[in-house]
């Protein structure tokens, strides 16, 4: 009979892996785009020129501030705001504060509900727990309350054995653990990003499975190897993962 230290150890992303958070943000992004256009009426930036200031705000960002304020929703705060005043002070303008008002309420609503389960997440999930050969766990970047939130609204908490929580977004630091406790081999990473699901598996000699699915601009990085499964759809994870089952048991 199959036991813990025989199953094959899987772990799994949140955001933009189970539970769709992309499409969100983009809604939430047109409206900020919408907000700073009326604020300068007449007179407003292009859209594009408004992107691409509020990108490079948040790039830089990104690459300053410290590890577990990135996925906290002052991050893109900042950003939108830093980015209307910018446009602001080079137009001559005054700042209005009820669209500064606007911007962080817009924001702060990105990490509310309702959360959407990807299509066939759950058929997958309940798959993998029936098997009996599979141990789930999930890694989430972000602040604790508001990944619980999600899991409590969507209710895949259930199907995990452990769940980590991981305010800098470390999945690097889990999945070292992971190959101290079992075999490498035995150790699977699934997610939609190339810089924290996929490139911190590759550097272990972990196998790793890549289902594109947006991602911020930050995020995309050319991977550490080529030694990786990209798939279209979560639907195809348990072929995948039976496929390296059956060739580890000959």
């Amino acid at each position: 009979m199959t036991n813990r230290f025989t199953k094959k150890q899987v772990f799994f992303d949140l955001d933009d892996t189970l539970v769709d958070e992309g499409y969100k943000f983009e809604m939430i992004f047109c409206e900020c785009l919408r907000f700073i256009i009326l604020g300068f009426e007449t007179r407003a930036p292009q859209i594009d020129e408004i992107l691409q200031r509020a990108r490079s705000i948040d790039n830089k960002m990104l690459e300053e501030i410290p590890p577990h304020e990135k996925y906290l929703p002052k991050r893109l705060i900042n950003t939108w705001v830093t980015c209307y005043r910018e446009l602001c002070q080079e137009r001559g303008r005054t700042p209005k504060p009820h669209i500064e008002q606007l911007l962080t309420a817009m924001i702060i609503q990105t990490y509310d509900p309702p959360y959407f389960v990807i299509p066939d997440v759950v058929e997958v999930l309940n798959e993998l727990v029936r098997y009996g050969r599979y141990e789930l766990h999930l890694m989430t970047a972000g602040a604790a309350d508001i990944q619980q939130r999600k899991l409590d609204s969507t209710d895949l908490g259930k199907y995990f054995s452990t769940i980590h929580f991981l305010p800098d977004g470390d999945k690097a630091k889990v999945l070292r653990e992971a190959v101290e406790q079992f075999d490498k081999d035995f150790i699977a990473s699934i997610g939609n990003s190339i810089r924290t699901d996929i490139n911190p598996a590759l550097e272990l000699g972990v196998k790793a499975i890549y289902i594109p699915r947006g991602t911020w601009n930050y995020m995309k990085v050319d991977p550490f190897n080529n030694d990786y499964i990209t798939l279209d759809s979560i639907s195809k994870v348990p072929e995948i993962l039976d496929g390296w089952a059956k060739d580890m048991e000959r």
